[in-house]
């Protein structure tokens, strides 16, 4: 195959969205954490009203060192110098199977159906071809929009672009009052804490993904960052292992994490799962199950109401189906648009 700057085409120029419907365009710094903030908690209460936006996973974004904020962003203010629109192209540390650049962008509910967002998505685009056409891999490129099964204006836009649906993917829920079962581990295996753990756990967490559709490997920084969230839970987070000292070997996870200022939009505490993974070699002991009910039983001693995880509706592993087998249901569903090159 051919490198990607031989397959894909982009204009060299460093420009902002077309101006359109009134709005002004410049690059997005530090400092706008406050704005968007305001403009995405705006766009939650239409397009998530079951989460809200925080400030660390704003922070979080704007400090990527991937994230170059003089050319992969742009904000969008209105007259009276409200921010009414903002986008981001970006990509992760490591390109392994596929060079994947997510385009990640939002309109204020009222000012949709003005164009704002094509000339939104448009830069978005060709900003991501640009950085494509940039690489001389000859790894598969693809450009990405997320979006929910109810957003269809954004599905819509996506698709008019020639975007399509690559992947689906499932919300499920479940009642930590049901019973749970019971953690059984197999001779030679052990529970231990997720702290201590963490590098020979992201390893697990590279093996184990790497064949998840469309997953790349975890760079340090990244899975060091992750743990610095707010959100982040180690207490709830757990390993099963192998082996002592230098043959110590962590075969898989569950990482919990708890998200409070969503409790009140959903109208219940929860904990979520936010990995739950076994290493290939590993995988037909009962591990990810036992992990499971260990998460489980966690949460609920803390006194949730729920468990909530997302997960690819088409795993390879059947992790959908040992999900629903200990209790969870599907509550939503979205999906990942892209054009491929």
């Amino acid at each position: 195959m051919k490198p990607l700057r031989e397959r894909v085409s982009a204009p060299d120029a460093l420009r902002l969205p077309a101006s359109v419907a009134g709005v002004a365009w410049r690059r997005i710094v530090r400092d706008d954490v406050p704005l968007l903030l305001e403009l995405s908690r705006a766009c939650d209460a239409v397009d998530t009203p079951w989460a809200v936006t925080t400030e660390d996973e704003l922070a979080l974004w704007l400090d990527d060192p991937k994230l170059r904020l003089e050319r992969d962003s742009a904000i969008g203010f209105d007259d009276s110098g409200r921010a009414v629109a903002y986008g981001f192209v970006g990509q992760g540390d490591v390109h392994e199977t596929v060079v994947w650049i997510e385009l990640d962008g939002a309109v204020h509910p009222e000012r949709r159906r003005e164009g704002i967002g094509g000339a939104l998505l448009d830069w978005q685009d060709e900003r991501g071809r640009r950085m494509l056409a940039a690489e001389d891999s000859t790894l598969p490129g693809r450009l990405s929009v997320d979006a929910g099964e109810h957003e269809a204006g954004t599905i819509a836009l996506a698709e008019s672009r020639g975007y399509r649906v690559v992947r689906w993917w499932l919300e499920l829920e479940r009642d930590l009052a049901a019973p749970i079962p019971e953690p059984s581990l197999g001779p030679g295996l052990r529970f231990e804490p997720y702290g201590g753990n963490e590098e020979l756990t992201r390893a697990a967490r590279n093996d184990s993904f790497r064949d998840h559709w469309g997953s790349q490997p975890v760079s340090e920084r990244e899975w060091r960052e992750h743990d610095e969230l707010e959100s982040a839970r180690p207490d709830l987070s757990f390993v099963v292992v192998e082996g002592e000292g230098e043959t110590k070997r962590v075969l898989g996870f569950a990482i919990g994490a708890v998200y409070r200022e969503d409790w009140e939009h959903r109208g219940h505490s929860f904990g979520y799962i936010d990995l739950l993974g076994v290493v290939s070699d590993a995988r037909g002991r009962g591990i990810a199950k036992a992990l499971l009910a260990r998460s489980l039983a966690a949460m609920r001693a803390e006194g949730f109401e729920r468990a909530v995880l997302d997960v690819d509706s088409e795993s390879l592993t059947g992790a959908v189906g040992l999900y629903e087998s200990v209790g969870f249901e599907t509550v939503r569903r979205s999906m990942t648009l892209a054009r491929e090159f």
